[in-house]
């Protein structure tokens, strides 16, 4: 595996410079709210000549803080727009679609670079009705989409799409938030690039949160140049599949990295997610992270992420579902298993602030008897999208200085909530050797095996087949007290069937053994 290379980082870096300098000369026009409807479009119209090009370039619209911005139409310009919120505190200005019968229209459609800064972009109008699909739509060959400090709540669809090549995307500091289809579950995922050759995509110290569907979809078979997915927080983001819309012969992932010469994934943490299942007559497969490799494939940097799914919202999926892997077999290769050459770990994070997972376990359970009902049938999501109310810092032992420069793993904008976990009262005080079994079980081809520990022991697992052969040893090893100490076991070389194991802890002052019996399903 080869890092990305220094061409495709100056070429992004070179980019930037010149958006910061032309930032620093831009003339400024603030839109006060009238309380009338699209008054974004008629300052930027204002500002047009008879054919519809700019009289002023490079201008900057400001929108206020606490205002809300109504619109009922869908404007198409030709020209570049930028829109960004006023300097200060306060909530973010409001874009909110307002119906006029029939769903109410995204704001803009641009062919030329777009550009939200700070600003609290509805998916749900007036009514409360899901917004036409697509708010950050972008046409136009080579242009530029940047979103940064923004919130994304309740759209349909997808959030951001590519509708033509080359273009680049910047989508940096945003809190995205209960994307979903009520009538299709799938169709909530949050970024698309389409059948698109695209040149560059950041995706970075975003908050990814309580949505069913998947963070990337890519249909893009013809590629991207440079594609980056780092410092991201993502929490209950589902990755769920519907049968009646894609039966059976495709791949999909909650990250889909599709088609790219050069990819950064790294220093995100992911928590709760992908945990739905998928029916195997569905899909071909469905992984938390998944890349088409081709000839053209130049770097890759995969490292250092933090992926927990609690086991007890696992363990809600019916028998007859696939639980989703961490990687498609092209990663796994890179990668191993789950990464742990490469700095990934799993460990669960206790989180500040964030929304009550109970509704999303509620759906997990329902789905399964019903999976082509209204996704709102029987979920209702918290109503809490801006940053003011959740807070996604977090306390952990091992994920606050996991990142690839030593810092905590996740969207910056928590850094000052994280903490680094410390041994609490319950491990001192474990006081029985207890054996917590296997999980997955059964499995394929890896499953760990969790134990609790009343003093520091040397342990050894001993592995045999139904007629008692020993099949594997682990070597022996020391661990210090405390609860749920973790052995990861690969049967990839063992025969499908029933296997039993003995894990062996030499404490201070006697020997214990517990025994437990695990299935391997090829």
């Amino acid at each position: 595996m080869t890092f990305r290379n220094v061409t495709v980082f100056s070429i992004v870096l070179v980019f930037m410079i010149g958006v910061f300098a032309a930032n620093a000369q831009m003339r400024e026009v603030v839109i006060e709210n009238t309380g009338m409807p699209n008054v974004i479009r008629d300052a930027i119209v204002a500002d047009l000549n008879a054919e519809g090009e700019e009289v002023v370039n490079n201008t900057k619209y400001i929108l206020q803080r606490g205002e809300t911005y109504p619109h009922t139409e869908q404007y198409e310009p030709s020209h570049k727009v930028w829109l960004e919120a006023e300097e200060g505190d306060g909530p973010l200005p409001r874009i909110l679609g307002v119906s006029t019968g029939g769903e109410a229209p995204r704001l803009l459609r641009a062919t030329d670079d777009m550009t939200f800064i700070g600003v609290r972009y509805e998916g749900l109008d007036n009514d409360g009705n899901h917004t036409d699909n697509a708010p950050m739509r972008q046409r136009g060959k080579g242009t530029t989409l940047t979103a940064k400090n923004c919130v994304f709540p309740d759209h349909r669809h997808e959030v951001f799409r590519v509708d033509d090549s080359n273009q680049t995307w910047y989508i940096e500091n945003n809190l995205i938030v209960r994307n979903y289809r009520k009538n299709d579950w799938r169709r909530g995922y949050t970024i698309s690039y389409r059948d698109q050759q695209v040149d560059s995509v950041i995706i970075k110290n975003n908050t990814f949160y309580n949505t069913p569907a998947n963070i990337s979809t890519n249909n893009n078979y013809t590629g991207c140049n440079y594609l980056e997915f780092s410092q991201n927080t993502v929490h209950s983001v589902g990755g769920l599949m519907v049968d009646y819309l894609y039966g059976g012969q495709f791949e999909s992932a909650l990250i889909n990295f599709g088609v790219a010469q050069n990819v950064v994934c790294k220093d995100n943490i992911i928590i709760d997610s992908a945990v739905w299942g998928y029916e195997p007559q569905w899909a071909d497969s469905i992984f938390i992270m998944n890349i088409n490799m081709t000839d053209s494939t130049e770097s890759v940097d995969i490292s250092n992420n933090n992926i927990w799914r609690d086991p007890t919202f696992l363990d809600l999926n019916p028998d007859s579902v696939e639980i989703v892997k961490w990687f498609d077999p092209e990663l796994e290769e890179l990668l191993g298993e789950k990464g742990a050459d490469f700095g990934f770990i799993s460990e669960p994070v206790t989180f500040n602030n964030v929304p009550d997972q109970q509704p999303l376990r509620d759906a997990l359970v329902t789905y399964f008897d019903s999976p082509t009902a209204p996704f709102d049938v029987y979920l209702e999501l918290p109503t809490e999208p801006d940053a003011a109310e959740v807070d996604f810092g977090y306390t952990a032992k091992k994920s606050p200085t996991a990142s690839s420069t030593g810092g905590p793993l996740g969207a910056e904008r928590w850094y000052d909530g994280v903490t680094v976990g410390v041994e609490d009262e319950a491990d001192q005080l474990v006081n029985s050797f207890t054996l917590h079994g296997n999980y997955p079980n059964p499995f394929n081809p890896s499953t760990t095996i969790r134990f609790d520990l009343p003093a520091r022991a040397d342990v050894q697992i001993t592995f045999t087949n139904a007629l008692g052969q020993v099949v594997y040893k682990t070597p022996m090893t020391s661990y210090s007290a405390g609860l749920n100490k973790e052995v990861s076991i690969n049967g990839s070389e063992w025969a499908s069937g029933v296997y039993f194991y003995q894990v062996s802890a030499e404490l201070p002052n006697s020997k214990m053994v517990k025994s437990g019996k695990m299935m391997l399903l090829k």
